[in-house]
């Protein structure tokens, strides 16, 4: 079994991530109904047991699933490159869940100027290479295929 590497700390602004989509898709609500994402309005996070699930988080609507969900954390701002990189299998166990049980995937990524969010194409494929975490390796798991997301399909709230 692979070794963890989130931390306590990671942990916690994942949390704080979490906790900021519910007020940015409360603030927004109006927004996301017109732009076709309402089923994100008035929205929480709820993190997934890890030992089950391949993705971390759902967003739930009281104690309804309206999506499965990826949240990531950047230290960089959303135009720093054209495009966002999500490991394949992270990617093949969000549409694999949205497909059977028709609830959409989204992946959500706090940038430093703003937090981005992109619901995943369920038919249509992403660009692929073979690459991954290619500065700072942590250990050979950390090279693997990647699909990449162009930022220009990403909504984006600024607070």
């Amino acid at each position: 079994m692979r070794q963890q590497y989130e931390t306590q700390a990671d942990l916690m602004s994942e949390k704080a991530v979490a906790d900021k989509i519910a007020t940015q898709t409360s603030q927004w609500a109006d927004w996301l109904v017109q732009h076709g994402v309402g089923f994100l309005a008035n929205v929480v996070m709820q993190k997934l047991p890890a030992m089950t699930y391949k993705l971390d988080w759902c967003v739930t609507r009281g104690s309804d699933i309206v999506a499965w969900a990826e949240l990531k954390i950047r230290n960089m701002t959303i135009e720093k490159y054209p495009d966002v990189m999500l490991s394949t299998h992270k990617l093949i166990a969000g549409r694999t869940l949205a497909t059977q049980t028709g609830v959409p995937f989204v992946v959500f990524i706090a940038f430093t100027d703003c937090l981005g969010f992109h619901v995943v194409d369920l038919k249509n494929p992403y660009p692929m290479k073979y690459g991954g975490r290619t500065v700072a390796t942590r250990d050979p798991a950390d090279i693997e295929p990647v699909c990449y997301m162009d930022v220009s399909s990403f909504y984006s709230f600024r607070s």
